[in-house]
């Protein structure tokens, strides 16, 4: 259903509220510019969670300040942040989540602790690159504690943003040779919070049980994100998003969104896209 079919279902006041509201949107910053716009292009959720998305932005609207604030907007999208059609063609895929080598060295750091490595960040960020590439059973001994950690480590949080290889086959990795550098990575996936020139660690792994991977929408990546999210106006079709590459000269990346899960299902080996 598009957002103009599931706003036409509302009622007479939520709709004006709602219209307003992309009023106020539209005469403020970048970011409430682009969520308005997201809005709008809606197609990817089911028939009836975008209209009750819509019911709980038409409610929550009144209690807003122009800019609106990122937690409230966080707030009524919570619940539909994984609500978009499940992306059932692309279940069985290996799919491939890219984060910072830096941010990535402060979630491990815990995990690495408890196993008693005690190392800096500078250090864990050192060792993560020795991974690159290397398969589990071939690792030296002083890497072991680091493949432990990995696995114990959430991969992202909240409502998390994946890519995987088309067609989906059940041993195509993500990332194929030669692996992209840092420069691909942040545009073709669209990482514009990113700082340029940055190492980026790569993950492929598989869901665990019970977790679907889903269509991702609106409500997904929040406010903040929203200047470089684009709905997918075919999802119906396509059961999965696409990102909005960056710069010219990069490839869109399909997506999914599914919720947080640990680094059990990581298929070893990982990758560095170097800077």
């Amino acid at each position: 259903m598009s957002f103009i079919k599931a706003k036409a279902k509302l009622i007479s006041a939520n709709q004006v509220v709602l219209d307003s509201l992309l009023v106020a949107w539209a005469g403020a910053d970048a970011v409430a510019k682009q969520a308005a716009a997201n809005l709008q292009n809606e197609h990817g959720s089911e028939i009836d969670k975008l209209e009750s998305y819509l019911v709980e932005l038409a409610n929550r609207a009144p209690q807003w300040s122009v800019p609106i604030l990122e937690k409230e907007f966080k707030q009524a999208g919570e619940a539909f942040s994984l609500e978009g059609h499940e992306a059932t063609p692309c279940k069985g895929a290996i799919f491939g989540r890219a984060m910072l080598l830096e941010n990535y060295a402060r979630y491990v750091f815990w995990e690495l602790e408890k196993l008693g490595l005690a190392d800096t960040l500078e250090v864990i960020c050192t060792t993560l690159r020795k991974l690159d590439g290397v398969d589990e059973a071939a690792a030296p001994p002083y890497l072991k504690g680091y493949f432990q950690a990995i696995r114990k480590t959430p991969l992202g949080r909240g409502a998390v943003f994946a890519t995987f290889a088309k067609p989906v086959k059940p041993d195509q990795r993500p990332w194929r040779a030669p692996i992209p550098n840092a420069d691909a990575i942040r545009s073709s996936i669209a990482l514009g919070e990113d700082d340029e020139g940055k190492d980026y660690i790569l993950f492929a792994y598989r869901l665990p049980p019970g977790v679907s991977p889903r269509v991702p929408t609106t409500a997904s990546p929040g406010w903040f994100y929203q200047q470089w999210f684009r709905p997918n106006g075919d999802a119906a079709t396509d059961f999965h998003g696409w990102t909005e590459p960056l710069k010219a000269g990069f490839d869109r990346l399909p997506e999914v969104v599914h919720k947080e899960i640990s680094g059990t299902k990581v298929v070893f080996p990982i990758h560095i896209a170097t800077a």
